[in-house]
């Protein structure tokens, strides 16, 4: 169900690109609850149990947080788009897995700042994010591609830096699991 959520999600946005109305905000912000919602209530993941809990409602408050209105408009790109722009000047990826995930391997020169933490108890926000990618990425002029294991945390991740002004923020669709399946070189 996730996978046909999460395809829902890219098609919708992929028909809302470029517009900036308020009907439009709203349409994103309802695929990416719906998303999120699902996602947690399966489980997501192993450490946790499905059904919700403690677990689901801290995802909904990062889910309202990081969904509110920004001053501007998330892009998306596939993973071989942003290997190509990686290669240019003024542009970062920015890893909002946790550290594990990204120790198992990641875009060369990428920084590692995750968006949500797993525990015992299940997941929990990464309240210091903003702050974390302000000391990464002080110039806020630069262009961000934000990356995670299949591009719904970097949704959030890239929801949360618009949130605090950075001027271009790009969400890449599928994440590492597409990049790695598109044979993109990843460093271990």
């Amino acid at each position: 169900m996730l996978r046909q959520v999460s395809l829902g999600v890219r098609r919708g946005i992929a028909s809302y690109a470029g517009r900036r109305d308020g009907r439009t905000v709203a349409a994103l912000q309802g695929m990416v609850r719906k998303v999120i919602k699902v996602e947690f209530d399966q489980g997501g993941s192993s450490r946790a149990p499905a059904g919700g809990g403690p677990r689901h409602a801290r995802l909904s408050a990062l889910s309202r947080f990081a969904c509110s209105a920004s001053n501007g408009d998330m892009g998306h790109m596939e993973p071989a788009e942003a290997f190509e722009l990686l290669q240019t000047d003024g542009w970062k990826f920015v890893d909002c897995r946790t550290e594990e995930e990204f120790a198992s391997g990641h875009v060369e020169d990428s920084v590692n700042i995750p968006v949500v933490f797993f525990s015992e108890a299940g997941m929990t926000p990464n309240t210091k994010f903003v702050e974390q990618l302000r000391a990464a990425v002080p110039d806020k002029s630069t262009k961000i591609i934000m990356g995670c294991k299949i591009g719904q945390r970097s949704m959030m991740a890239s929801q949360l830096a618009l949130n605090d002004q950075y001027e271009e923020v790009h969400n890449m669709t599928g994440g590492m699991m597409q990049w790695a399946s598109s044979g993109l070189p990843i460093k271990r």
